[in-house]
């Protein structure tokens, strides 16, 4: 028989039952009421035999009534609860003492007459809940005691008979009154079950929008960031070599050959991306170290914006309004786009890239955000500063990374940067969902900075929240 307690077996123990309660738990709890029916039944058989001896029989018989009357105590020190079939969860010495006494008196009363033996259908259950251990043997001991006393006083009489028939009745109306009881105690625990349960499917639902939405930011920021930049360059060098095809061949030609090196790379960080949702591995980060990786994407735009240049240069005067607008792409972190990407230079921006400290393996993710950033910023220093020269600089240091990225364009008031735009927000999400710090740093006229400042290695607290 198992436990179907529903208290928790670290719960502490109820506070100690005054006399009334005491009382009230012997008479309403089904095991308590028939086990003291029982041994009244045995005393009026008892007193109505006549039998010689029958004075200390009944003495005896109201020293058990009273024992058994310890019963709330036995139930507080030891866990036990009849009422709710919750079995005792201490080996309390008071509650072991409790149950020989009540054996012993019991099997002096069934020696000595038959008027007590149908107290054994009660006691079964007295010893199967309040003795902690061992009550497959308790119970047994009753059951081998009950057996040999009945063998040694021969068959038993009518009444005796009708008695075990009513006993058992007794016995078995004690399990049912036991079980609606447990019934009407589990119903609330039931009620609050299926509250948590409704709860944890409220916050899983949660927690998956709220993961899908964090996907799709994601998605978002890695589009912007590099293949939707690659394909304005591409707009922009075919948009030109098509004006310059019958007048500037050659030019025209170098800028698709420009176009056709961003489209490469442009599929190349599709497929990483797409690499990216099977493997632990960020999108963007290619065989090689990180500076080997940023000089590579520097290298592939220095040549675009030569070929560009060329082009722009033979085609001569440029529409206004031609300059690229690519949705999604420009940042409008300040003035409003250029006419054109180059103006009236005379020679296309020059990208420089340096490294200072001592270079060492970085985290994935601080790779690629640091990659990230020097793409993003770059672009919108051309696209938007009309700069003379953009400078990267990625410095290492014992604990700490930075990446550093100025041009000495046009500038802007970070204060004036719309909400809908997604290059800084982005990159001031990714740097910061690393625990690091990003700073924009600008002024109309006197150009502009972007520095990511991240750790080398992020705190494991940074990392879940980023999670998050």
């Amino acid at each position: 028989m198992g436990d179907v307690s529903l208290t928790s077996a670290g719960q502490p123990p109820a506070p100690t039952p005054g006399a009334g309660r005491g009382l009230s738990r012997l008479l309403t709890s089904p095991l308590h009421a028939t086990f003291l029916v029982l041994l009244a039944v045995g005393l009026v058989r008892t007193a109505a035999a006549g039998v010689s001896g029958h004075p200390w029989r009944i003495g005896v018989a109201a020293v058990l009534g009273a024992v058994y009357c310890l019963a709330p105590v036995a139930e507080r020190r030891s866990g036990a609860d009849p009422g709710a079939l919750r079995l005792a969860r201490r080996a309390d010495p008071f509650t072991l003492g409790w149950l020989t006494v009540l054996f012993g008196l019991w099997l002096w009363l069934d020696l000595t007459g038959s008027q007590f033996r149908v107290l054994v259908a009660a006691l079964y259950f007295v010893v199967l809940l309040f003795l902690p251990r061992w009550r497959t043997l308790g119970v047994t001991v009753v059951a081998i005691a009950a057996a040999a006393v009945t063998a040694r006083r021969g068959p038993a009489s009518v009444v005796d008979q009708e008695m075990t028939v009513v006993a058992a009745f007794l016995a078995l109306l004690l399990v049912v009154l036991a079980f609606r009881k447990e019934e009407r105690l589990r119903a609330p625990a039931e009620g609050v079950i299926r509250q948590l349960r409704e709860s944890r499917a409220q916050l899983a639902f949660t927690q998956r929008t709220a993961g899908q939405a964090d996907e799709r930011r994601r998605m978002a920021a890695e589009v912007h960031d590099s293949i939707a930049q690659y394909l304005a360059g591409v707009k922009f060098l075919l948009e030109g070599a098509e004006r310059t095809l019958t007048t500037a061949p050659a030019s025209a030609g170098e800028a698709t050959h420009a176009a056709r090196e961003l489209t490469d790379l442009g599929l190349r960080e599709a497929r990483a991306l797409i690499d990216s949702a099977h493997t632990r591995q960020p999108a963007g980060l290619r065989d090689g170290t990180l500076p080997e990786n940023i000089e590579c994407h520097l290298a592939a735009v220095r040549r675009a914006l030569a070929a560009g240049w060329r082009v722009e240069g033979a085609d001569g005067a440029v529409e206004a309004g031609g300059a690229v607008e690519a949705d999604g792409v420009a940042e409008a972190g300040g003035p409003p786009a250029p006419d054109h990407l180059f103006a009236a230079a005379e020679e296309p921006p020059k990208i420089a890239f340096y490294t200072s400290g001592e270079p060492g393996p970085l985290p994935p993710d601080v790779e690629h955000t640091l990659l990230r950033l020097a793409q993003e910023a770059l672009s919108n220093a051309l696209w938007h500063a009309r700069p003379r020269q953009v400078t990267a600089t990625l410095t290492y240091e014992p604990q700490e990374a930075t990446m550093t990225v100025r041009d000495d364009g046009r500038g802007f008031d970070p204060a004036q940067v719309p909400d809908d735009r997604h290059g800084l927000r982005s990159l001031r999400h990714r740097v910061e969902g690393l625990g690091g710090t990003f700073t924009v740093t600008s002024r109309p006229g006197e150009g502009t900075e972007v520095r990511a400042r991240l750790r080398r290695r992020p705190a494991v607290g940074d990392v879940g929240e980023r999670r998050r």
